[in-house]
């Protein structure tokens, strides 16, 4: 398992703490910071990478699957995306509950479907329509339009990766 974490300003003590359990090992963890703020809580062996303030988590997540190559990637075969905060983890799932989920269908929303909870539900429950998403251009407020980040991933949707 490997961890990407898209860290602002909250401690990231909580996701060893009360989500991975004790005894699991995670091969790396990967936590880009993009507030300017210290990372508080994560592991000495943690990758920091600093990143500009652009584009919140979604740009973090797509920032790291644009970089892997091909040999990190064929020998993870999960990869968990977190953000520092826990504050929707009243609807999320158990971490063996995601690995199961994963080990079946190569993927896991850690939130629960609409039918587990009614108006709480994710978006991205249902893999066969997310393995269609793709990202052509990215702008979340006008404040990232003079941003000079950019990526371009090899693979066509979020299926293909």
């Amino acid at each position: 398992v490997t961890l990407v974490i898209s860290h602002c300003d909250k401690p990231i003590g909580w996701i060893w703490e009360d989500f991975i359990p004790k005894d699991f090992e995670v091969d790396s963890t990967y936590v880009y910071t993009k507030c300017g703020n210290d990372v508080e809580g994560a592991p000495q062996d943690a990758q920091i990478i600093v990143l500009p303030n652009v584009g919140r988590c979604d740009h973090t997540y797509a920032y790291h699957m644009a970089r892997l190559d091909s040999d990190h990637a064929a020998n993870n075969n999960v990869v968990l995306f977190l953000k520092d905060n826990d504050y929707r983890n009243d609807v999320g799932r158990e971490f063996f509950e995601l690995m199961q989920i994963t080990s079946l269908n190569g993927f896991a929303c850690n939130e629960r479907s609409a039918s587990y909870y009614q108006d709480k539900s994710s978006a991205y429950h249902n893999y066969t329509d997310l393995a269609t998403f793709k990202i052509g251009h990215y702008l979340r407020e006008s404040r990232d339009e003079d941003s000079e980040e950019t990526f371009i991933s090899e693979y066509q949707n979020l299926g293909a990766w």
